[in-house]
């Protein structure tokens, strides 16, 4: 099964502006539910790179599927978090 079928990932818009990535429809014991990622969270930056593109989210997938760290900056209620979490 591939990372892009394990959940919904779509750009998320405050007052007209991109703030990252909303995560919905994470599936039971996929990569995203592993990173401890929650319905709803809203993803800001991976790595300290701003999250606005459809390429930024590949390139989070590429490491989640290649192996290695990933730092991700998120918004979830309202509250800023930070995971850090390594794939191996």
């Amino acid at each position: 099964k591939t990372i892009m079928t394990q959940a919904v990932v779509r750009p998320y818009f405050e007052d007209g502006e991109q703030e990252g990535f909303i995560v919905s429809d994470i599936k039971p014991n996929s990569l995203y539910q592993k990173l401890g990622l929650h319905n709803g969270d809203i993803i800001i930056d991976v790595n300290g790179k701003p999250m606005q593109t459809a390429d930024d989210i590949l390139q989070m997938v590429n490491i989640m599927q290649t192996g290695g760290s990933i730092d991700l900056s998120l918004k979830r209620n309202g509250e800023f978090e930070t995971i850090n979490y390594s794939f191996y």
